[in-house]
């Protein structure tokens, strides 16, 4: 089995230059799918006696919330952006309306635009910010860039925009933030954003598995 080196490192304290990983053969996919069970089994163990919870860490247990997406969406693009809410509208939308939000009011184009602009950010700085500006630039973003939650919480969203709509810019993004995720010390981490971690990585594994799938490629496990 090959290595996967991508969160090897912390990404706090060293974030990565690259926008897509160099494919290093069959080996490489397989110590990507290793690596991430492994990170799975290790958060459900960070939990411990919450592991009953742990078993409801899904978007929809821990994002919906009927209407959230709403006002949000109907105000957007606003001049200062909230990353925490912000994400978790696009969230509720994508949970409560399909690929993209409620269809007919112009949700959908929004909840694009909204996770593109915040992908952008993040391919530049490789940091997700609490805080954007209109235009979502990094030279704008305010705040602080070391919130797991934030990281966490955009990678749910744009995994739910790649299933819903098939868009692997969004796939290629969530991967990059798992890696982040991946690259953390579990241990150090509230329950909460444990949780986080753990519905990211849950969700994007059997996507990542069905798209190797799709091309043919047959995994060691």
């Amino acid at each position: 089995m090959g290595a996967y080196t991508y969160s090897e490192k912390s990404w706090l304290e060293a974030p990565p230059e690259y926008s897509f990983s160099k494919f290093e053969g069959q080996g490489f996919l397989d110590g990507f799918m290793d690596a991430r069970s492994r990170a799975i089994k290790a958060l459900e163990k960070r939990l411990g006696a919450a592991a009953k919870q742990s078993a409801e860490k899904t978007p929809a247990r821990l994002f919906y919330a009927a209407g959230a997406h709403e006002k949000f969406l109907s105000g957007f693009p606003q001049e200062k952006i909230f990353t925490n809410e912000a994400l978790r509208a696009c969230i509720n939308a994508l949970l409560q309306g399909g690929s993209g939000g409620t269809r007919g009011n112009g949700a959908e184009d929004k909840v694009y635009a909204c996770l593109s602009g915040f992908v952008k950010a993040f391919e530049v700085s490789k940091k997700v910010f609490s805080e954007y500006a209109k235009g979502f630039r990094v030279s704008d973003a305010r705040g602080s860039h070391d919130k797991t939650e934030n990281y966490a919480t955009l990678s749910v969203a744009c995994l739910l925009f790649f299933q819903s709509s098939g868009n692997l810019k969004f796939l290629n993004a969530a991967l990059k933030l798992d890696d982040f995720l991946c690259s953390l010390e579990f241990a150090t981490l509230s329950d909460n954003d444990a949780g986080l971690c753990l519905c990211a990585l849950r969700l994007e594994k059997p996507l990542a598995q069905k798209l190797f799938s799709e091309k043919g490629v047959a995994l060691w496990h």
